[in-house]
């Protein structure tokens, strides 16, 4: 399930990970993009692990996503947010 985007290990300031999605957050949190209407934070791709885990459920990427999907929707929500995948 996970994407073909930039390889974190070469490319690790654009490749899809919990970092970059942070920064997008602060970005869209700031008067200037909020003010616009701007509320979502969406990953579409590279967020989760090519197998699933053994009872089924798609896993977040544990090197993209080191804190796990959780706690990025935490702190996303905590910028007045809504996220989704």
């Amino acid at each position: 399930m996970s994407g073909t985007g930039p390889s974190c290990a070469q490319d690790p300031t654009n490749c899809i990970s919990e970092e970059l999605v942070k920064q997008h957050a602060d970005i869209l949190a700031t008067p200037e993009w909020h003010d616009l209407g701007y509320r979502y934070v969406n990953i579409d791709d590279c967020w989760a692990n090519w197998n699933r885990t053994t009872d089924g459920k798609l896993a977040a990427n544990s090197t993209r996503f080191p804190s796990g999907m959780k706690s990025l929707a935490d702190y996303v929500h905590g910028k007045g947010l809504s996220i989704g995948t």
